[in-house]
């Protein structure tokens, strides 16, 4: 399979774990399966692979955006890095989730950041927190 298949599978293959986090958050399957890890740990194994069929990349750039963006000119390296995109968004998904399910919460704030997260990872990360904090510190007495 070549990298750009290879996108699109793994677009539309995380996906029902998404959909798992936000429909059935309590379920033991979504527990065991997304809110573990286990999933986003599976996508780090793909990660290896695209990182490693990236050969001949060199490392050197990372330290001007110049060099970021010629690493980024090998498909196998734009495929494991947007795996990492994949595998981190999900696990922050399934860590928001784990705090919903052992906090309670809205719903439909889960799902806002659920989506947020899923489309713009650290606004949803900063959605969820903000949440958390300014939630602390509305429920402290005065």
């Amino acid at each position: 399979m070549n990298p750009a298949t290879l996108y699109q599978v793994a677009n539309t293959a995380v996906l029902p774990f998404w959909i798992m986090l936000l429909v059935i958050p309590r379920h033991p399957l979504t527990a065991r399966m997304v809110r573990s890890g286990a999933i986003s740990c599976f996508i780090a194994v793909f990660y290896i692979v695209a990182m490693l069929l990236g050969e001949g990349m060199s490392t050197d750039g990372f330290g001007t955006l110049e060099g970021v963006r010629s690493i980024f000119q090998n498909d196998w390296f734009l495929l494991g890095a947007w795996l990492h995109y994949l595998a981190f968004d999900l696990y922050v998904g399934a860590s928001i989730t784990s705090h919903y399910v052992q906090h309670g919460g809205s719903r439909l704030m889960l799902g806002v950041e659920l989506f947020f997260t899923l489309m713009l990872g650290p606004v949803g990360l900063l959605l969820h927190k903000l949440r958390v904090f300014l939630g602390t510190r509305l429920a402290k007495p005065a």
